[in-house]
């Protein structure tokens, strides 16, 4: 019970990023059947869960705010550690950083780092 009333209380106080939902879109059209926002354990979430010809993998979305100022591109420390958590559970989590997913040029005008 606890648990779904967290869930509850997350997706009220979280909401998705334009780049989440693009990227969700385009897993849609790949055929990845995307489940945006899942809980895949108490207090462990994932931006979505997607499943392919039966297989189950994890899709995180790594914006700005996911990576060091200096170096650039270098992910900050909650990244790193969701990525070891998941690693150590067996659960293929996909890590895609902003300047993969945005368009070109999306985040110059803020001065960060593009492609």
């Amino acid at each position: 019970v606890l648990d779904q009333v967290l869930e509850q209380k997350s997706k009220v106080v979280r909401r998705a990023s334009h780049l989440e939902n693009v990227l969700g879109n385009a897993l849609s059209r790949c055929g990845f059947e995307p489940c945006q926002d899942v809980v895949v354990s108490p207090g462990l979430s994932a931006d979505f869960q997607c499943t392919v010809d039966g297989h189950v993998f994890f899709v995180e979305v790594e914006g700005p705010s996911h990576f060091c100022v200096r170096p650039f591109w270098r992910p900050r420390g909650r990244a790193v550690l969701k990525q070891r958590v998941f690693a150590s559970q067996g659960w293929p989590l996909v890590s895609i950083p902003y300047w993969i997913a945005a368009p070109p040029g999306a985040y110059i005008r803020r001065g960060l780092p593009g492609r």
